[in-house]
């Protein structure tokens, strides 16, 4: 009876290291889960700001373009003035 009872709780202790290591792997793959999704998200958030630093260099430099031109102008129209006025 003895032996019995002891097969009884190795067989016992067996299955409850069967279910616990069944519940860390389980707890390991949502844990991946979890630390994928996470990257992913860091991955989407970096790719945007890349996009609003490309769309904001484009602007800048169209702007600087257009200073540049108006700045020409400026310039053209003060020496016909000039002209003129000689």
């Amino acid at each position: 009876m003895k032996k019995a009872i002891w097969v009884l709780s190795l067989i016992c202790a067996a299955g409850f290291t069967a279910c616990n290591s069944s519940a860390d792997h389980d707890a390991a793959v949502l844990a991946d889960s979890i630390e994928a999704a996470g990257e992913m998200k860091a991955d989407a958030i970096e790719e945007h700001a890349e996009a609003i630093a490309d769309s904001s260099k484009a602007a800048i430099s169209a702007t600087e373009d257009s200073a540049k031109a108006a700045a020409e102008r400026i310039e053209n129209a003060a020496e016909k003035k000039a002209d003129a006025v000689k």
